[in-house]
């Protein structure tokens, strides 16, 4: 059984579309947490990123949607195994099926969302695409999702790479979101930025700009990544 050991709690995914990888892994653990209770975690996959915010805050509530059923089914076998299962919901339900359907707000959306365009897709493999490829979510629907499910104060984070991450945000913007932090990640400090983490507000507010090497210059994991992700990898 594929399994991946964190300090506090364990995930099984190997029925999950996408498996646990640094990406979830450092959104979950960028965002801002305070002030929040209601979450909204789009496209959770095996749940990892619900299970990480649940485990950093007592006072979140976390709704997890996904369009694939399997990935789903684990999501929910890992919530129901862990200290938080009180607090985690996971539903197979595609983003506008939600959003056509729930009276709730939230006050932290997060995604680590589909985002190739133009790619070539895997033959036969309908579930993979659909996690990695705009065909069952695209950056228009992610974004009026969000805009129509967030509170009034609420915050919403995703993660991109810096080219998608661009056409993201120019999109977010025209559609009323105002972009309070941008994140910019480098494998090490002499490398091009290969991804974006990307902070929302409903409410205009300043925006700030800050950056994350994840290796130093000598190849080892960086004090900032150690810092940010102690506390879940059993390495750190």
């Amino acid at each position: 059984m594929d399994r991946f050991r964190f300090k506090s709690f364990e995930v099984e995914h190997h029925r999950s579309t996408m498996k646990v990888g640094t990406d979830a892994v450092l959104l979950s653990a960028w965002t801002q947490v305070a002030g929040a209770t209601k979450v909204l975690d789009i496209g959770t996959g095996c749940g990892i990123i619900s299970l990480i915010l649940a485990s950093r805050s007592p006072d979140l509530d976390v709704t997890a949607i996904d369009i694939d059923s399997q990935s789903i089914e684990e999501a929910q076998l890992n919530f129901a195994a862990s200290r938080w299962s009180s607090r985690l919901m996971a539903l197979n339900q595609s983003l506008q099926s939600f959003v056509a359907s729930t009276p709730d707000r939230f006050d932290l959306i997060v995604s680590n969302p589909p985002w190739f365009i133009n790619c070539l897709r895997v033959p036969g493999n309908s579930r993979r695409n659909n996690a990695r490829h705009h065909d069952a979510l695209n950056f228009p629907d992610l974004i009026d999702g969000t805009t129509r499910l967030l509170s009034d104060n609420g915050r919403a984070t995703f993660i991109l790479p810096a080219t998608e991450g661009t056409l993201f945000v120019e999109m977010a913007l025209r559609k009323g979101l105002n972009l309070s932090h941008k994140c910019v990640v480098r494998s090490n400090p002499k490398k091009a930025p290969y991804r974006w983490l990307l902070e929302f507000s409903a409410q205009r507010d300043s925006s700030i700009i800050t950056e994350l090497s994840i290796h130093s210059p000598n190849g080892s994991f960086s004090e900032a990544y150690k810092a940010l992700t102690g506390d879940f990898y059993l390495n750190f």
